[in-house]
């Protein structure tokens, strides 16, 4: 009986809708004898339009009830939909892995049918956004362009404001991520906010610098894995750094544990997430007593405030040239939102779980790379190490070998579990693109497997494209690390045009958006978007510089290149695809208000009925 109430809350006919009219009247077809339509289809009584709102009535007291903690509740702003819209009860009986009533409405109105489960609560939900970020291993592991623009002072002060910048980012993605929670992310958002005439064209750019950023974040993640276990070899046999193709064999398995995970791990992967979790925050304990009690110290004005052997002719821009390690680390703080469909009350949890974790990462990184800007005593070394990782020329002074060799495999643990993650966002973003069209072989590509309900194609395509981009190691190490400079840029491109594009729809009529029950409010969220935008528009002119001075054929950046090869390739692929793909928004429509009053009784019978003013 309950599946049979769902369906028929899910069969409600909609009137086709205009692309681009976030105000569209909408006629909700039901049950006759309660609508303004007679047997014979006739219109008995008018029907008022509907706005893009919904109405969120306040149930009895022994609901659980969701309060808004956002700056928006302390503001006295009240757009029109959010007149009645302060608390909103949802009743815990009918919390299940299919999602909420909040839940059940959003996948209405972006007109989508769940396919995966909700397995995902607040807390692994941030586990998932700091361990897939793993901000504080990264900047620690892969800080050598910082260090050779200005020194460990030029690291620290990079780190704070890529910190500073990467949480107004997030903030303005998450407050999209509260309007509509869907794994697809940016280009869902860019297709629902842009203008009719530019929408589709947007949504498609967005969608394949969004694909990009991803898959090169994943090939590096994975690559970085491969090299660690090859530094383990290294430390004792320093020559075996200069073979490359060590490296490749040694991900081949991280890619297969990567895989077998994000297939079998099902509703575990959550909880082993949670897990992790606490590994990741003693493993820091750990390498904070280990650089601050046994490693060498220099001067804290050196360490913090000297910027040395800069061969750029400021400081600024120094800074701005070697903030690309700490961009890496701060970037991709977006996880938990491509995880919307698999989340309870997700309207509410993801944003607040995208800003937590984002705190939780940037603050751990902030302590490791506070603690190792005062343990590098000579930075020509630390560059000139045979493993290529600075850190382990700081350890090296610290500790005997066989200590390293323990750190190196807690680090490959993490960052394997960090690929876990890092990979299952992939799977999930390219799902949703091809979901709507956006990629060729679609079909293929969004099918769901029908008994672990995963991505499983999705899957393995990421784990095939992180593959082959990690061979381009073996023919160029300079061509490998333009990849990396190409997924900073493609990713900023993403955050660029889908913060504008909401930035545009706030300023133009912000009576037009939907409902956000995490909110940046009127007064800060355009002046948190501008920022956003700034600091995005940074990033992506700077990944595509040369790393040092002077430019040579082995430190140039390629990364220019190739998004101008990713361009000409995604025009290609549009011309043949515009008529196909046509972007998210022409499946959203506008919901009535649910009565939720009439969610969950006491036989678990859920129920789903069409307002009296329809």
């Amino acid at each position: 009986m309950q599946e049979e109430s769902i369906q028929k809350a899910s069969s409600v006919e909609v009137t086709q809708q205009r692309k681009g009219n976030f105000l569209r009247p909408t006629a909700v077809r039901g049950d006759s004898s309660r609508s303004g339509y007679d047997d014979s289809g006739s219109v008995k009584d008018k029907i008022r339009p509907i706005s893009s709102g919904f109405s969120r009535p306040r149930l009895l007291s022994t609901s659980s009830t969701y309060q808004s903690t956002s700056p928006a509740a302390k503001s006295p702003y009240r757009p029109e939909w959010a007149q009645d819209a302060e608390d909103v009860a949802v009743p815990p009986a009918i919390l299940n892995e299919d999602g909420s009533p909040e839940d059940l409405k959003d996948m209405l109105r972006m007109g989508r049918t769940q396919e995966m489960r909700r397995v995902f609560r607040q807390f692994s939900l941030i586990s998932f956004g700091c361990l897939s970020q793993g901000t504080w291993e990264y900047i620690l592991l892969n800080n050598n362009q910082a260090l050779e623009a200005g020194g460990s002072a030029l690291l620290f002060w990079s780190y704070v404001w890529s910190f500073a910048g990467s949480l107004l980012v997030t903030a303005s993605l998450a407050e999209m991520c509260s309007m509509l929670p869907s794994s697809a992310g940016q280009y869902f958002w860019v297709s629902e906010f842009a203008s009719e005439r530019w929408q589709q064209i947007l949504s498609y750019i967005t969608g394949w610098m969004q694909l990009v950023g991803w898959m090169c974040g994943n090939a590096s993640g994975i690559f970085l894995t491969g090299s660690l276990f090859q530094s383990v070899i290294t430390i004792y046999r320093p020559a075996n750094g200069e073979l490359l193709w060590e490296t490749i064999v040694f991900l081949v398995p991280v890619v297969a544990l990567v895989i077998l995970a994000n297939i079998y791990g099902g509703r575990t992967i959550a909880i082993l997430q949670n897990i992790s979790m606490s590994v990741h925050v003693l493993a820091l304990i750990a390498m904070v007593a280990i650089l601050g009690v046994l490693s060498p110290h220099i001067p804290a004005k050196r360490a913090l405030l000297q910027v040395e052997n800069t061969e750029w002719s400021t400081t600024a821009l120094a800074m701005v040239a070697g903030q690309a390690n700490a961009n890496f680390s701060c970037f991709y703080s977006d996880c938990p939102i491509h995880l919307s469909e698999e989340v309870q009350n997700a309207a509410v949890v993801v944003p607040k779980a995208t800003m937590r974790s984002s705190y939780i990462s940037g603050a751990l990184g902030l302590i490791a790379v506070t603690t190792f800007a005062f343990c590098v005593p000579s930075v020509t070394a630390a560059l000139d190490h045979p493993t290529g990782y600075s850190l382990l020329y700081v350890l090296q002074l610290s500790v005997p070998n066989g200590v390293i060799v323990c750190i190196l495999l807690t680090f490959i643990a993490l960052i394997g579990a960090s690929s876990i993650g890092f990979a299952a966002t992939t799977a999930r973003i390219t799902y949703a693109f091809a979901r709507d069209s956006g990629l060729p072989f679609s079909q293929w590509i969004s099918k769901v497997h029908k008994g672990r309900l995963m991505p499983m194609n999705a899957v393995f395509l990421t784990a095939a494209v992180s593959v082959l981009l990690s061979l381009i190691n073996l023919g160029s190490t300079t061509a490998f690390y333009g990849i990396v400079g190409l997924g900073q840029a493609t990713q900023s491109m993403s955050y660029i045009i889908s913060i504008m594009c909401v930035l545009y729809r706030r300023i133009k009529s912000p009576e037009q958006l939907p409902p956000a029950r995490w909110s940046l409010g009127r007064s800060w969220g355009p002046i948190i978007n501008v920022f956003a935008i700034l600091f995005s528009v940074n990033c992506f002119i700077w990944s595509l510089s040369p790393p040092t001075l002077p430019v040579t054929p082995t430190n140039f950046n390629v990364a220019g290149a190739l998004i101008l090869g990713i361009f000409i390739l995604m025009l290609v692929t549009y011309y043949f695809r515009r008529k196909i793909y046509v972007g998210p928004v022409a499946r959203t429509r506008d919901t009535p208000s649910w009565n939720l009053s009439q969610l969950g009784t006491g036989q678990n019978i859920q129920f789903v009925t069409i307002p009296e003013e329809v």
